[in-house]
């Protein structure tokens, strides 16, 4: 399951925040079950207000330097965080943007990357490389929209991400992603598959 792979992770020094979002399921119980089996774990409960407003709500509790958002029903690879985190403390970068692996029952169905090499951009790089990219090209290849599969400094996306409206439904990441790629001083590009997108 998607929290089995974050307890499952080679890195050890992490803090997993869930948030119950309204859940009119067995979620509310499931979540407080993990929160007393590791201390790691911290858990949300309130109102359901959609993808936004959960994220927001984490994002407020986080304490980190770092956040990688993860959706409910997707996975990481057991050794993202460690491969995020070398990263991290190599080149001191805003975000680390990894690539994905589709996954429908088990099977690899498609990988998609950012269309770019990998390595770390900064300065002008990111305006030459990274900001053409953030428009689709006409065979519709762009940078990920996605906010989940990328780990990025809590303080520079902590107000990107609280100025998201809770009314938006649909393309949240978008509003998200955009402002921090346009605000960014470093990125990190990587080919690893360490998303799992179910």
């Amino acid at each position: 399951t998607c929290v089995e792979s974050i307890i499952r992770q080679t890195y050890t020094n992490w803090e997993l925040i869930l948030v119950n979002d309204g859940s009119p399921d067995r979620c509310p119980d499931i979540c407080e079950e993990y929160k007393e089996k590791d201390s790691r774990i911290k858990v949300i409960h309130k109102p359901n207000g959609g993808l936004a407003s959960a994220r927001r709500a984490g994002i407020k509790a986080a304490s980190g330097d770092y956040v990688y958002n993860l959706d409910s029903d997707d996975l990481i690879e057991s050794d993202t965080l460690e491969y995020a985190y070398n990263i991290i403390k190599e080149t001191n970068c805003e975000i680390v943007s990894f690539s994905y692996r589709w996954v429908k029952n088990g099977n690899t169905v498609n990988i998609t990357t950012d269309c770019l090499d990998e390595g770390l951009y900064s300065g002008n790089d990111i305006a030459k490389h990274i900001y053409p990219k953030l428009l689709m090209d006409k065979n519709m290849n762009h940078v990920s929209y996605y906010l989940a599969g990328k780990a990025i400094k809590r303080e520079f996306l902590t107000p990107h991400q609280l100025n998201v409206s809770e009314s938006i439904s649909l393309g949240e990441d978008l509003c998200c992603v955009l402002p921090c790629y346009l605000g960014a001083q470093s990125v990190y590009v990587s080919k690893k598959t360490a998303y799992l997108y179910t």
